[in-house]
């Protein structure tokens, strides 16, 4: 990871990033026990526990070689004191996805488009103790239909956040923010070739703290 920062004046502060790619392989080693086994009724084959598990979800089966590496990433932000009480924010991301290999599995590989996410935000000083964060981000994944899963989906997304900022001394900070993600709607074909629609939102709190020696 390198990074650079330059602070042209007491108001404006600029920060670069790049991270390189990173290879990561996986082997799946299991064992499930299945009282079920396999069912015959009727002459109707009826798989166990296992064979429907391993049907829906196929990362579980043993010996499952698969290649997911971490893209590069190129980041690019800066930020505003716009007054002594208000400073802006404003950055982006870039996901160097199709130079990486991802979703590979025995032989078949995933074409991911470069991802993309922008962001934007704000910081007010109420009085000398508390301060009002507001911010937004913007996420294009760049993942294709054919990587979603019933467990996974990469889809687009849209942040959006506010928070409080406590500033306890001149040494110790507390940060209390709430995140709201409002998800693309999509559709894709699983692999039993039913047309599915992928859909979610996701609401989040976190707590930062900042301890200064």
């Amino acid at each position: 990871q390198f990074g650079l920062n330059y602070a042209p004046n007491d108001k404006l502060n600029i920060g670069f990033r790049y991270d390189t790619p990173v290879k990561l392989d996986f082997k799946t080693k299991t064992t499930i026990n299945d009282s079920t086994k396999m069912k015959i009724s009727q002459s109707i084959i009826t798989p166990g526990i296992s064979g429907a598990l391993l049907g829906i979800y196929p990362v579980y089966k043993d010996g499952l070689k698969t290649r997911r590496d971490l893209p590069g990433l190129m980041a690019l932000g800066a930020s505003y004191k716009v007054t002594d009480k208000w400073t802006t924010f404003i950055g982006g991301n870039y996901y160097f996805n199709e130079a990486a290999t991802m979703d590979r599995v025995e032989g078949m590989n995933v074409d991911y488009h470069n991802g993309w996410e922008v962001a934007a935000g704000s910081e007010y000083w109420l009085n000398n103790k508390y301060a009002w964060l507001v911010g937004m981000n913007y996420a294009d994944t760049g993942a294709p239909t054919s990587s979603y899963s019933s467990t996974e989906y990469a889809i687009n997304s849209t942040m959006v956040g506010t928070g409080l900022k406590i500033k306890q001394n001149d040494t110790t900070e507390w940060t209390i923010a709430y995140n709201h993600y409002f998800y693309d709607t999509t559709s894709g074909i699983n692999s039993s070739g039913q047309n599915i629609r992928y859909s979610k939102e996701i609401s989040s709190v976190g707590v930062n703290f900042v301890k200064r020696f």
